[in-house]
């Protein structure tokens, strides 16, 4: 798996839970605290580049060269659905909720929670100002190139969102939000 981090954790845990090993691409700019909690699941760590989009490259050599499955972080039908079980609990929890905010990054948790919740909800994505995957993709009609960088490059900055996600957006996220760095400092205090 490629991973700016929570994805790598979530795939590292998964494997240990298993008993099947599991190698996490990471670029240099992953938060400390992550990489650890990937070693401490005894998962491979391998540092390819320093953005998202340098470890998938690596990540897809490393599944063409060794035929090991590839678990996407966010353009594959089972991790959408993984992820769109977090709405599942939500609901749950809190079935009065009217309106949901999403960060975004490559798109699986909004789309997946966007598809369980398909329209009963009001569904806004959240997203930094210098990483405006969704926001692009709205403006262009599909996915496209975007920039990435900014404080939250290490975890909400691929070039672009995924595929199976985008449908499932355009007909039930409701709008994004671009938030600036230092509003996201800010909330970080």
């Amino acid at each position: 798996a490629a991973s700016g981090g929570n994805h790598g954790v979530a795939v590292a845990y998964a494997a240990q839970r298993l008993g099947v090993r599991a190698t996490i691409f990471l670029p240099d700019i992953t938060s400390p605290a992550k990489v650890e909690r990937i070693k401490g699941y005894g998962a491979k760590l391998m540092i390819a580049g320093s953005r998202y989009a340098d470890a998938l490259a690596a990540s897809e050599k490393h599944v063409a060269q060794a035929g090991a499955m590839s678990v996407h972080a966010y353009d594959q039908a089972e991790t959408m659905l993984g992820q769109g079980s977090v709405a599942l609990e939500l609901e749950q929890d809190a079935p009065d909720i009217d309106t949901l905010l999403v960060a975004v990054g490559g798109g699986g948790l909004i789309g997946g929670i966007a598809a369980w919740y398909g329209g009963r909800r009001r569904i806004v994505a959240v997203e930094p100002e210098q990483s405006p995957t969704l926001h692009a993709a709205f403006a262009a009609g599909a996915p496209v190139d975007a920039p990435a960088g900014g404080i939250a490059a290490d975890s909400l900055a691929p070039r672009r969102v995924g595929q199976l996600m985008f449908p499932i957006a355009r007909a039930h996220v409701e709008k994004v939000l671009l938030v600036s760095d230092e509003a996201i400092r800010q909330a970080q205090a």
